[in-house]
């Protein structure tokens, strides 16, 4: 029961700041090699100048923005998995069906 205990203390008692996600994919992003200006337009910021409001948003998701936004989710979960061979109870917490409910049973 213990370890039920730790877990579900790990998954839905932790304490968020604002913004942590926003730096972490941004600092992600950073890493994979996606552009300032790429990151802004996938993180849905303000662009810098007055040019930027002659970009079609539509044209650069088709294909532009889908292959930056998978060069994040690669540094995401390489940095995922390089943290879960670390750190068993992180593992645990994140496998199938170890919902804040099922820690308790």
């Amino acid at each position: 029961m213990a370890r039920s205990a730790a877990i579900f203390n790990l998954r839905c008692e932790l304490v968020y700041e604002g913004g942590w996600r926003t730096r972490s994919y941004r600092t992600l992003a950073q890493t994979a090699g996606v552009s300032d200006f790429d990151a802004r337009l996938l993180m849905n910021h303000a662009l810098p100048g007055v040019n930027a409001g002659y970009i079609t948003r539509h044209k650069l998701l088709e294909d532009h923005l889908r292959v930056q936004q998978h060069a994040i989710s690669k540094a995401i979960m390489g940095l995922a998995r390089a943290k879960l061979d670390q750190a068993p109870a992180m593992a645990a917490w994140l496998a199938p069906g170890a919902g804040c409910l099922n820690a308790l049973n």
